[in-house]
């Protein structure tokens, strides 16, 4: 059994993420040091109880990010696992948003993320070996209205890790993008008490629409983060991590919104945080919510599949278990035959039951390719009638001679599931469909 992996974790405070990341890394007996800001070291002190040693850490300051760089290599020798996971909001109109706090949120979001992999990557490419987890957000890759600040500083880093990943693969160094959806944590608060000191000017009428961004992420359906945490530690430290982790609340909605042409994407943002023309306010809201129940269907159906996907690969790793504890009980009676051989009966036995498992894991994956042919064809009939109500909303709020409806894109026909998800990204790589 390999050594317990060292771990870092940035923006530890209590009631965020990245407390939830540490108990859980915790769990799992691996060495965790948990780090914020000077002023949250107190928030951190719950931590002790499962072992964790807290540090001082301000991603946006460079001789900080060293030494807490350092503490850790003096103490175990070696940093196994960095988790970028501190962050702030950024909430407000880009026409309006103060260029000190945009520069506040890049410097912290953006430019701290990378701080700590320049600062770790030359000792663990000297290890030849080491994982970056760096965490993005499912609105760096499908932005939404009165947050372009924090969008564009989690696209930045979508972009800085898909590099990463290719550039450090030489020095046996494996980069993980974290996406998450809407997860329950301090960071709505966090984002109104901010939004408590603003003033605006040209969007004044839209105070209310910009609050309720800021704590849109914060629902009640957003997905607890002790479960987001979990989820992602038991894909980190799997035999082979995935590229992307996507999970939580709302993900799937903003899977489909990815690949929805941009005109779709305008209209649902456009009506959902009231910037539709005036005098169709209440019209435009029923329509968006008979979209987003429409949407909600679709990530049902994907979270069927994923369960199903998992009952399968939970069958499959018991199998292969079983198989290795056969494969070990016939190499001991060998390696003892002079006392106990092995008859030729047993071996074709023994060899009968091997064929059998793999016999079984292959009707399960067929099983599996026909449940995904399924699913595929239920999730295209939804997509459908989404697209059609859109295009109908389109043409009874507007006039029809200065509207230019795009055509729906129509789904192939001959397409399997592997190929459609593939193509429109509908699943993330938690389904890990291509490991």
């Amino acid at each position: 059994m390999s050594d317990p992996k060292v771990v870092l974790v940035t923006g530890c405070a209590k009631g965020g993420i990245g407390f939830e990341y540490c108990r859980a890394f915790a769990k799992q007996n691996c060495p965790v040091f948990a780090s914020d800001i000077p002023q949250r070291m107190e928030d951190m002190l719950e931590l002790s109880e499962d072992k964790i040693e807290t540090l001082e850490l301000d991603v946006s300051a460079d001789e900080s990010v060293a030494s807490a760089v350092n503490t850790v290599l003096s103490k175990c020798g070696r940093i196994d696992i960095l988790v970028n996971n501190a962050g702030i909001g950024s909430t407000g109109p880009l026409a309006e948003l103060p260029l000190d706090a945009v520069r506040k949120a890049w410097e912290i979001n953006t430019l701290g993320q990378l701080r700590l992999v320049q600062q770790v990557v030359p000792h663990m490419a000297a290890q030849r070996s080491g994982m970056i987890v760096n965490v993005g957000s499912v609105v760096g890759k499908v932005p939404t209205p009165w947050a372009g600040s924090y969008c564009a500083s989690k696209a930045a880093v979508h972009a800085m890790s898909n590099t990463l990943r290719v550039e450090l693969r030489p020095f046996g160094i494996n980069v993980v993008l974290v996406m998450p959806g809407a997860i329950r944590s301090n960071f709505g608060s966090a984002n109104m008490e901010k939004l408590g000191n603003c003033d605006w000017k040209l969007y004044k009428e839209f105070k209310e629409a910009i609050a309720e961004r800021a704590r849109a992420s914060q629902s009640g359906k957003a997905t607890d983060a002790t479960v987001f945490a979990r989820h992602v530690v038991k894909k980190v430290l799997s035999p082979k991590p995935p590229k992307q982790i996507v999970f939580g609340h709302m993900t799937g909605l903003f899977a489909v919104l990815s690949c929805s042409p941009l005109w779709v994407r305008d209209l649902f943002f456009s009506t959902r945080f009231n910037l539709n023309k005036k005098g169709r306010k209440d019209k435009s809201r029923d329509a968006v919510a008979n979209m987003e129940a429409r949407l909600a269907k679709v990530e049902l159906a994907m979270a069927d599949t994923r369960e199903g996907l998992d009952l399968i690969e939970q069958g499959m790793e018991k199998g292969l278990e079983d198989l290795r504890e056969q494969i070990q009980d016939l190499r001991e009676r060998v390696l003892v035959s002079q006392v106990q051989p092995v008859s030729h009966e047993e071996f074709v036995s023994f060899q009968g039951k091997v064929l059998s498992m793999l016999a079984s894991m292959e009707s399960r994956i067929e099983a599996l390719a026909t449940r995904m042919e399924s699913r595929d064809q239920e999730v295209r009939q939804e997509l459908a009638i989404y697209k059609a109500a859109v295009s109908a909303r389109v043409m009874a709020t507007q006039e029809a001679s200065r509207v230019e409806v795009p055509k729906p894109h129509r789904f192939s026909g001959n397409r399997d599931a592997r190929s459609w998800i593939t193509s429109y990204g509908i699943w993330s790589d938690t389904l890990r469909l291509s490991h």
